[in-house]
């Protein structure tokens, strides 16, 4: 049903019918509960994509994540759910799993149903930002959280990760352990590299030795497995 379609059945003007509809003062009450309940009786819904088009607004968010099954990022969409929500936005959530061109695929899916920004966690194997930048020049929106592309001039929401990496071994270390392992995200991720230098650091600001076969890239559950039997046989040797 269109609004088309009321106006021919009851015998007003479309505009008459759009007016009514936004409450507008210059139709009647009488009008409007006319038009109002014949639109309510017949389940009329307003087209949210032909709104959004002729408002260049369409009051909804995108966001793309690495993994919605992880205890970080269904808790950050739980905030940003709520307060979209309380903003009277709607939000769309793609999960690029990890994959850089299922989130380039993500990414333009967002651009397509016109979502007025873009939040983005970028996935691990992500080398190449382009799909983002052609965006980002395109004037849409963008705020990188967590994993960023350092790259691309947006508004990021990220935490201190050096500080973090250093103060996680610096409290190791005052408590009397020196042979400690690190497993660490990839390098190619800034929160990756990031903590583990914080993690050098602090080796060094206590004249311990940096070894770099106490250095492992272990954040996935595969190369948990595949790492396994080393960093069991590693074991005896590390305190923290």
């Amino acid at each position: 049903l269109t609004i088309k379609d009321i106006a021919r059945k009851l015998g007003v003007s479309v505009s008459t019918v759009s007016r009514a509809l936004k409450d507008h003062p210059d139709i009647s009450q009488e009008t409007k509960n006319l038009i109002r309940g014949f639109a309510q009786e017949m389940n009329y819904r307003p087209n949210v994509l032909a709104l959004s088009l002729r408002k260049q607004k369409s009051h909804t968010l995108g966001l793309i994540i690495p993994e919605i099954v992880h205890h970080f990022f269904s808790t950050v969409i739980s905030g940003i759910e709520d307060l979209t929500y309380r903003e009277g936005y709607n939000l769309i959530i793609c999960q690029s799993n990890e994959n850089q061109f299922r989130e380039a695929a993500n990414l333009q899916t967002l651009i397509d149903h016109r979502v007025d920004g873009i939040l983005v966690s970028v996935s691990k194997s992500t080398q190449n930002f382009t799909h983002f930048r052609s965006a980002f020049e395109d004037g849409i929106p963008m705020v990188f959280f967590d994993r960023i592309c350092e790259t691309i001039e947006t508004d990021r929401v990220i935490m201190d990760d050096f500080a973090g990496g250093h103060m996680a071994t610096e409290y190791l270390i005052k408590k009397g352990r020196k042979n400690i392992l690190h497993l660490s995200a990839a390098t190619n991720l800034l929160i990756g590299r990031n903590r583990r230098d914080g993690y050098i650091q602090a080796l060094k600001d206590n004249n311990i030795a940096v070894r770099e076969d106490r250095i492992l890239k272990c954040d996935t559950r595969e190369e948990v497995l595949t790492l396994q039997h080393h960093i069991l046989d590693l074991a005896p040797q590390i305190d923290g």
